[in-house]
């Protein structure tokens, strides 16, 4: 629940529900994004003690920190890819996490 991800090349984004479940939507304002290739990144951000961020929260302004790893999160170095088809409107992303 309140992570985001990222489609860093035509800067798309979208926040999961308390269910995982997630619509991505253009910078415009738009749902969905073009299909083409994408890298995706994925932030979670929490508060110092682990504790969910306030919705609206400025992550800076509370003193937030990155829950998830680099690895997910640099678009230089996730391995996070997607091709995206007009067909298909689903697409499901498994991060392997450790535990905090």
């Amino acid at each position: 629940q309140g992570a985001s991800g990222t489609v860093p090349k035509d800067t798309a984004f979208g926040i999961s529900d308390e269910n995982g479940y997630y619509t991505i939507k253009h910078r415009s304002g738009a749902e969905g994004v073009e299909p083409g290739q994408y890298t995706v990144t994925f932030s979670k951000m929490v508060m110092p003690d682990g504790s969910p961020m306030e919705k609206g929260a400025e992550p800076a302004a509370v003193g937030a920190r990155e829950l998830l790893p680099k690895q997910y999160t640099n678009p230089q170095i996730t391995k996070e890819k997607i091709t995206v088809q007009k067909t298909q409107d689903t697409y499901d992303f498994a991060l392997k996490t450790k535990k905090t």
